[in-house]
């Protein structure tokens, strides 16, 4: 009589955490890549599509060593005009912005 008990209690357990969404792994950022169009303050515009900036946007640059590809930080004052960027974006912030330079 235990054994079912526990079963019973262990499988209405399992249907009430599967069931409340609380193991849900979603995400909400997409990944953009493309060429910079345009730099202003608090915005980047990559490939016609705009995304803000702000002060927790992470800004690296990947350069080429020795046949490696290294990841460097950055700031957002060395973005240029046509430079070809990977964009991290949630909800149009850009979160994060890696300038490849070793293409």
């Amino acid at each position: 009589m235990k054994s079912t008990t526990k079963r019973l209690f262990a499988a209405v357990a399992a249907a009430v955490i599967l069931g409340s969404g609380g193991v849900r792994a979603e995400t909400v950022h997409q990944w953009y890549n493309g060429y910079v169009d345009e730099v202003a303050p608090g915005l980047i515009k990559v490939d016609r599509r705009t995304f803000r900036v702000n002060r927790q946007t992470r800004v690296v640059k990947h350069v080429k060593r020795r046949g490696a590809v290294y990841e460097e930080p950055a700031r957002l004052d060395e973005l240029r005009r046509f430079d070809r960027v990977t964009v991290k974006d949630e909800d149009g912030v850009a979160m994060e912005i890696i300038i490849e330079k070793y293409r």
